[in-house]
């Protein structure tokens, strides 16, 4: 059925000029429907598209659709578009059908059973196939639709369209080296901006970014003002380090009028990357005047450094006399790192009120700093404070406990993880500290019971696994055992150099001095203030009879405060 046939007639029973007006409604498709089958077609469609009206009214009415009432419309509307299809097939017809059902409860199944239906009348239909696959797709049987679109790829070679989706397929799936075989295959005529924009995102992934950069240059020959183009472009340019470039890109996406706040702050942190800091203040100042924007391009300065330009920024949200809470936790944060005033920053974040989204962290952040200022009374008020606030925040439990140990109050400290693991069972962060302490405390067998247990309840948590390994490597046991516990814990956080020195240690333990050295050398280059790391390192070195390194780590861990510098002084007597 040809569509543009249905538009007389539709405007004639809309207008009523065409029938008595004692017609029923059309509501009513068995007393209504006129006796000629092309009337009997072309009002079906128009049954099917009032009842779509009709879907669309109650699904966009910012309500919660009855989902009875819905279902209901939608039945009525298939069963008007099956009665069209059954007149006159057609496959924009079979995808309006499957269409229907995409946000039904069994969507997947009854629109597939409908393409597969049109697939049958119409075997050669790039669209049908398209959306069968996707069908399948959205389901997570990612292979199958994918095996669809290849076949079809296969028999209908200069079908570029499909082509084009297989692609867009691979790329979704992971597979971006066979995402750009398909796009290689597609005549220079067919490789469109958006098309362009693929190819780019294949090479991406491939890591051939230069070739990315000169397809994305390619699509805005082609359409100078594609946003998804020049966002793209901004992009790699920066994950290559052209700053400079990327600056540009993402101001012509400013140029271009409405855009998202996210542009704006690219440009605000590429100037501060260049250095052009007088530059990122006017963008930040001439930008919305919205708490959102202004708070986002004050941390941009906050974590570039640029402590006295944030807090201009911040300044403008405080411009009516009643700043937010948020502005106080920021100048808080200005006045600690940026000043090194823990004093000015306490103030600062008093100000919050209880009822404020930030006010545990800005109770938290003010213990912290009355500790740092000596005044642990007062922070301790806070910990206890925020523990019956926010009875679920570990934070002022362990906050507590880390005063409490500082200020050796021991006991004091173990009942306060103790009190919070109540609240908290089996929290992580409270179990390690707990057995921490325990091992500060001297009590060494207790610490390592207790750790055992927060294996059984955590046994992927790096920081047990590696405790309780050096602690057997430590005690001079067990030291197989100790060796698959810190390798499973050196697998998790390699980047640790607390981790890597238990490896070199009980390595050095195992009398496995060559595969000790390469793990204590990642140890001191990750920690290099550490003395104890350097105290092992000059064990391991004299070791391999590498003297004048062992000599010089023992120095260094000295210099750096060790613990018993009297016995690190005898390895240096005692080396050849």
């Amino acid at each position: 059925m040809k569509r543009t046939a249905l538009l007389p007639l539709a405007l004639c029973l809309l207008l009523g000029a065409c029938a008595p007006k004692t017609a029923p409604a059309p509501s009513d498709p068995v007393k209504a429907a006129p006796q000629s089958l092309e009337a009997r077609t072309t009002y079906n469609y128009l049954l099917y598209q009032d009842y779509l009206s009709r879907i669309n009214r109650l699904s966009m009415s910012g309500e919660a659709p009855d989902q009875t009432t819905l279902a209901e419309l939608r039945t009525s509307a298939a069963d008007a578009l099956r009665r069209v299809i059954g007149a006159e097939p057609d496959p924009q017809l079979y995808l309006e059908l499957a269409s229907l059902y995409w946000n039904s409860p069994d969507a997947g199944a009854r629109a597939r059973d409908i393409l597969t239906d049109g697939l049958a009348k119409f075997p050669e239909n790039p669209l049908l196939t398209t959306y069968l696959a996707r069908s399948w797709m959205q389901e997570g049987k990612r292979k199958k639709g994918l095996t669809i679109l290849e076949d079809y790829v296969k028999a209908h070679p200069e079908e570029y369209e499909v082509r084009i989706r297989l692609a867009q397929a691979y790329l979704d799936s992971g597979m971006p080296a066979e995402a750009l075989d398909q796009l290689k295959r597609l005549s220079k005529e067919a490789r469109t901006p958006d098309v362009l924009l693929l190819f780019a995102s294949a090479r991406a992934r491939l890591g051939e970014t230069q070739l990315a950069i000169a397809d994305l240059k390619n699509a805005l020959k082609q359409d100078p003002n594609n946003f998804e183009a020049l966002a793209e472009l901004a992009y790699l340019y920066e994950t290559v380090g052209k700053y400079s470039e990327a600056e540009k890109t993402y101001r012509r996406i400013l140029s271009m009028g409405d855009v998202r706040n996210e542009v704006r702050l690219r440009v605000i942190l590429l100037n501060l990357k260049l250095n052009n800091v007088d530059e990122a203040m006017r963008l930040s100042l001439d930008g919305p005047n919205s708490k959102a924007f202004l708070l986002d391009a004050a941390s941009l300065f906050l974590n570039e450094g640029f402590h006295a330009q944030a807090s201009t920024v911040l300044d403008a949200l405080a411009s009516d006399g009643n700043p937010p809470g948020e502005y106080w936790f920021y100048k808080a944060v200005i006045a600690w790192e940026g000043e090194n005033d823990g004093i000015k920053a306490a103030e600062a974040l008093e100000k919050i009120e209880k009822g404020h989204p930030f006010y545990s962290r800005a109770l938290e952040f003010r213990g912290r700093l009355l500790h740092s200022v000596g005044r642990s009374d007062e922070a301790l008020e806070l910990t206890r404070e925020g523990r019956e606030l926010f009875p679920e925040n570990n934070q002022f439990y362990l906050l507590e406990a880390a005063i409490l140990v500082e200020i050796d109050r021991m006991e004091q400290a173990l009942d306060t993880l103790e009190a919070g693991l109540k609240v908290k069972h089996d929290d992580p962060e409270l179990m390690y500290e707990k057995g921490a302490l325990l091992e500060t405390m001297g009590r060494r067998d207790d610490a390592l019971e207790y750790m055992e247990t927060m294996l059984a309840a955590h046994p992927d948590n790096p920081q047990a696994l590696n405790f309780v390994g050096y602690t057997l490597a430590e005690e001079n046991r067990d030291l197989r055992r100790a060796l698959v516990l810190v390798q499973a814990a050196y697998r998790l956080d390699p980047q640790s150099g607390f981790i890597a020195d238990s490896l070199a240690w009980v390595h050095y333990k195992l009398g496995e001095y060559d595969k000790a050295w390469k793990y204590i050398n990642e140890a001191v280059t990750q920690r290099p203030n550490i003395p104890d790391l350097w105290d092992h390192y000059g064990d391991i070195a004299a070791a391999l009879d590498k003297n004048s390194e062992a000599r010089a780590a023992y120095r260094k861990a000295i210099e750096l405060g060790h613990s018993d510098p009297d016995a690190v002084k005898a390895k240096i007597k005692g080396l050849q």
